[in-house]
């Protein structure tokens, strides 16, 4: 009986050894959180340590270009940051060379790595998980848009269109001419995006964008052709899916299930759209809604879906309409507002509606924020600083770029926060 007992001793012990030795610093797992963004000089995309301060360069190939951005035709980040897919935007080499396309790299370890490359297609959207990955092929007289599996390296092809209560639209595989905003649901099973067709009539406002939602496996149904904001799609809390169209300058939010029954209007706001600034929260039960009057001043308000009650947030008047960005778990978000060539960023709690003032970089280059996936940092960027803001505590504090013109307005920072 002793020797069983010193057996089973021996055998814990070994199995701790074993445990702390596979979790030892040694392992070249990424730092918890790392700022993804582009160094001017060098223009190449990093990642930065915010703890630290080091720098990891990430391998993509860009394309020659005088002006810093115009190198990279497309960078998607996926939803929980372990993946970049990156385009260069170098047409003019697109049949010779191979690098033309989308490049993916794992962001999970220290140094960024290649695992993946589609020739000839730009990336639009990661679903939810990060295992698929809805692309443009390039080489096509209109928009083709394909599902790449990222696990089996596959490309699926998204063909037919289907109209509510009208016959399947036929002999047209190419229909998708530009994306401008594509989300899918958390089961992997519903992308809805919205799209340019030149077929669709235009309104009074020039409008010609129509929002599908596909099933992935091979039909998308057409929701509307009015749409006027391609921005303002999503999915709400009860799986429909929220979409606005107007109609003569008059527009209606409406949530429909993805087959396009159980319409309902949310609200009717009867306003052209130049006047009016909206964002879904990802948790798919608020908009933040910016109203415009006649005498100059911008109205930020809070819509809870279920009640349809709004709620005043702030009044201001800013050179332009403030910039959102909603935290993942749909609790906070912040406005960026532009006041004599300056940003001013503040941060609001929806739970009390209370807002909060947040300190940033003095340069006019100050981003809205970045969110980590936890909902507990918030990353605001400057011409050569990222200021860090812990929600919790409410503290700040600054982290100098490496260099001094490491920073460009155009892109604004992220999150890369590992899961390990």
């Amino acid at each position: 009986m002793k020797t069983a007992q010193w057996w089973s001793k021996i055998v814990v012990i070994g199995l701790a050894l074993f445990l702390i030795a596979s979790y030892s610093p040694t392992a070249a797992q990424a730092p918890l959180c790392r700022a993804l963004y582009l160094d001017a000089g060098t223009q190449q995309l990093m990642l930065l340590d915010v703890d630290s301060g080091t720098t990891v360069p990430i391998p993509t190939y860009a394309a020659p270009a005088s002006d810093v951005g115009e190198q990279y035709a497309s960078i998607v980040l996926s939803p929980d940051a372990r993946y970049l897919a990156v385009a260069a935007n170098d047409t003019r080499q697109i049949v010779s060379d191979q690098r033309v396309g989308t490049q993916i790299f794992d962001l999970s370890k220290s140094v960024p790595t290649l695992i993946a490359t589609i020739p000839l297609h730009w990336p639009v959207a990661w679903s939810f998980d990060g295992s698929q990955l809805l692309v443009r092929r390039l080489i096509s007289v209109a928009g083709f848009y394909q599902l790449y599996d990222l696990k089996r390296q596959t490309i699926a092809p998204l063909y037919q269109i289907t109209a509510p209560q009208s016959e399947p639209v036929s002999g047209r595989t190419e229909v998708f001419l530009n994306v401008t905003n594509a989300l899918w649901s958390e089961s992997r099973m519903s992308l809805v995006f919205a799209a340019n067709e030149q077929p669709f009539p235009q309104d009074a406002n020039g409008v010609n964008t129509a929002i599908y939602a596909s099933n992935l496996v091979g039909q998308a149904m057409l929701l509307s052709d009015r749409i006027a904001n391609a921005e303002l799609i999503g999915w709400l809390r009860d799986g429909r899916i929220l979409f606005e169209q107007c109609l003569n300058g008059n527009c209606e939010w409406i949530a429909a299930q993805p087959d396009g029954s159980h319409r309902d209007v949310i609200r009717a706001t009867f306003t052209d759209r130049q006047d009016v600034y909206d964002r879904l929260a990802p948790s798919g039960d608020q908009i933040v809604l910016l109203t415009h009057d006649d005498s100059g001043a911008d109205h930020l308000n809070l819509l809870d879906i279920a009640t349809r009650q709004i709620s005043p947030i702030a009044t201001f008047a800013g050179e332009l309409p403030p910039i959102l960005a909603w935290s993942p778990d749909g609790r906070y978000f912040t406005y960026a507002e532009l006041v004599n060539g300056r940003i001013k960023p503040t941060l609001v709690d929806t739970l009390n509606h209370k807002s909060l003032p947040l300190d940033s970089t003095p340069s006019s280059y100050g981003r809205v924020g970045a969110w980590t996936s936890d909902s507990t940092r918030l990353l605001l960027t400057g011409a050569d600083t990222l200021t860090i803001h812990e929600v919790t505590s409410a503290q700040t504090r600054a982290v100098k770029l490496p260099t001094t013109t490491a920073f460009e307005a155009w892109f604004p920072a992220r999150w890369v926060c590992s899961a390990n």
